[in-house]
This record gives structure tokens, sequence and C-alpha cells, in this order.
């Protein structure tokens, strides 16, 4: 844990211990600031360097990603990476997908995967309600 500078703002927010990216919260992120993050899980902090400009809401990783990992946010799974990210780097759109609407992904990760169509999930949860 380090011990950050009194009245410091923090620049990104790490949802939990096991995650592997961190959002950012400030605007005009760029490369090369020294951020202060914070584990919002216990409320501790550690430091990492931005390795690229980031904008407000998006992800950075937080240790090297290799492409096939699995992307983790708030303590779940939310995408596979498709192109290394560095520590520090930016994470986004253009590295990693969500399985969500990529089932290949889903179904190649080990993961099992509902079968069902969302509109026909709905369908038959409507048919459970009658």
């Amino acid at each position: 844990m380090t011990h950050p500078i009194p009245n410091e703002v923090p620049h990104l927010l790490v949802h939990e211990e096991a995650d592997n990216v961190g959002v950012v919260v400030v605007e005009g992120l760029v490369a090369g600031t020294d951020m202060l993050c914070c584990i919002t899980h216990d409320n501790s902090t550690f430091r990492l360097t931005a390795g690229a400009d980031v904008p407000i809401g998006h992800k950075i990783a937080l240790k090297d990603l290799s492409e096939g990992d699995t992307c983790i946010k708030y303590g779940e799974d939310i995408g596979k990476v498709v192109a290394g990210v560095a520590r520090g780097g930016h994470v986004h759109t253009h590295n990693v997908k969500t399985k969500r609407w990529y089932p290949a992904l889903k179904q190649r990760s080990g993961r099992a995967r509902n079968p069902r169509s969302s509109s026909e999930a709905v369908a038959h949860k409507n048919t459970q309600a009658l």
C-alpha cells in the first residue's frame, strides 16, 4: 500500500484486488502520469504509470495482458483480450472484446453459454409466468 499525498485525488479506481484493469476517473490523463490507484473493496492504494493518454471512463491494464487472457473488472469476466496490452496501457474495444456480443469467444473460453437468443429467453420467461 502506498501513502497518497494529502488531498491527492485518485486517477484510477479498481473494484476488487483480483481485477486486472482499473477505470480512469479523471479528465485529461496523459501518458507518463504517476497515477494514484485505489482499490475500492478495501480502500488500499498503489501507484502505476499511465502508458498512454486514456479518456475518463476507459480502462487501464494493471498487469501485462496477453492475447487470449480474460479481462477482469468488478471481480467478473468482462471480455477476452484480442491484442496484447502492456501494464499501464489503454484497454478498450481495440484490444478487448466482450463475450456477450461475440459468442465464439465465450465458447472458446470454456464457459458454458446459453443456447437461447435473448429474444428466445424473454419469450421463455414470459411463458413460464403464465
